[in-house]
């Protein structure tokens, strides 16, 4: 029997992973892409394959167990095909100025799946036509932990946002990190029932990737921190400022990226799939037609033993020679070798620390390749030349607590 935690409603509407780490990896062969959905945020931007090259995915399918994420993943969809940047990022909430009006009147510009557009108009209209944050329960989660942190980190600690180059930021929270108050934002965000047992009911992966919950959650923000200008990391201005920033988005809603993203999007096949990871690498391999890269978020971090043996097998199967599969470890990255060696599959695992393209610093990262395929150095190709740098300076802010 397996065991998979799934959650109910709208979770998510925004993202909390850097999806430029994984668009760094897919190379112009990668054609089928399947992913976690998510809000769409993380799943989207990967039709983008070898973008700067005028090459994208053929095809992305897009797979979530919860209809509610699937809706407004479409509804996302719909909006990157009508809308420009700037339009799409104050429909969104990314920027502010967008009054309820004419939210209402760019909803109902859209163009996408009926019974979908009911349900979430029925969700926007219950919050007043609101920013689309406050429909989702992580986001405000985060909002509401985002002013227990402020509180305990204090006013001063917020000009970090104000640095404007990466060693002024080094010398500002070289003493701030040695600070009262700083462990007690640590400890706020380690312990907050609103990040663990409010939101996952309990049920938040076990903590094996640190000896205790104050020393993981110091070195997740020290690596964030460590991973360019904070006024320039979305994760960081939406925790500690509970709102983005113009010059702070995800890859989705940034300048440059999102022109990209949404010219792929024209001519990419994308498929919404309601049902099981595992299974929609079965039926691709039982079709012949397996996926060239595979996007499982940290989804793998809530199954038991047995869920992941079952994901091992269905994707030793239903991922092409050459393909790549990237999978997230938040708090916890199980012991699978003998799993990942039955299934025909080889790990190349990365720390958090290693992983500057990676803005959160929540998550250690496997890449998963077909035994016999080509190993590539996944993790260097993935790294931006400042974050090369700064690793070879000697990597991410240290100290103790």
């Amino acid at each position: 029997m397996r065991t998979q935690v799934t959650f109910q409603g709208l979770v998510y509407t925004s993202s909390n992973e850097d999806t430029r780490y994984e668009c760094a990896l897919l190379a112009p062969t990668h054609k089928r892409v399947l992913a976690v959905c998510g809000s769409g945020a993380r799943a989207l931007p990967l039709a983008a394959i070898g973008g700067t090259q005028g090459r994208f995915a053929d095809e992305l399918v897009i797979v979530d167990s919860n209809p509610m994420q699937l809706d407004f993943a479409r509804m996302r969809l719909a909006a990157i095909h009508d809308f420009d940047r700037t339009t799409y990022a104050r429909f969104l909430g990314y920027e502010h100025g967008c009054l309820r009006e004419e939210r209402r009147a760019l909803f109902d510009s859209l163009d996408f799946q009926r019974d979908a557009k009911i349900r979430l108009r029925a969700c926007f209209e219950a919050y007043g036509l609101t920013s689309p944050f406050a429909l989702g329960r992580w986001e405000t989660s985060i909002m509401r932990l985002s002013r227990l942190i402020r509180a305990a980190v204090g006013p001063d600690f917020l000009k970090v946002f104000a640095c404007s180059s990466e060693d002024e930021q080094r010398d500002f929270l070289a003493s701030h990190f040695a600070s009262r108050r700083w462990k007690m934002t640590v400890a706020t965000l380690s312990q907050s029932v609103l990040l663990g047992g409010v939101f996952f009911r309990g049920r938040l992966p076990p903590l094996t990737l640190s000896a205790s919950g104050m020393l993981y959650y110091d070195s997740v923000l020290k690596t964030a921190f460590a991973n360019g200008l904070a006024r320039e990391n979305f994760f960081l201005s939406f925790l500690f400022r509970g709102k983005y920033d113009s010059v702070a988005l995800p890859c989705e809603a940034a300048p440059g990226f999102y022109e990209r993203m949404r010219k792929a999007l024209r001519t990419c096949k994308v498929t919404f799939v309601q049902g099981d990871l595992s299974d929609t690498l079965r039926r691709a391999a039982a079709k012949g037609e397996p996926f060239d890269f595979v996007s499982a978020s940290d989804v793998p971090s809530y199954w038991d033993a047995n869920a992941l043996v079952e994901f091992h097998a269905a994707l030793g199967k239903g991922l092409s020679q050459g393909g790549v599969a990237v999978l997230r470890h938040y708090r916890h990255r199980p012991e699978d070798s003998k799993s990942l060696k039955r299934s025909g599959l080889h790990d190349s695992r990365y720390p958090a620390n290693a992983n500057p393209m990676e803005c959160t610093g929540l998550y250690d990262i496997s890449h998963l390749t077909r035994q016999g395929s080509e190993i590539l150095d996944f993790g260097r190709r993935a790294l931006h030349p400042s974050g090369a740098e700064r690793l070879s300076r000697g990597g991410p802010l240290h100290g103790s607590l």
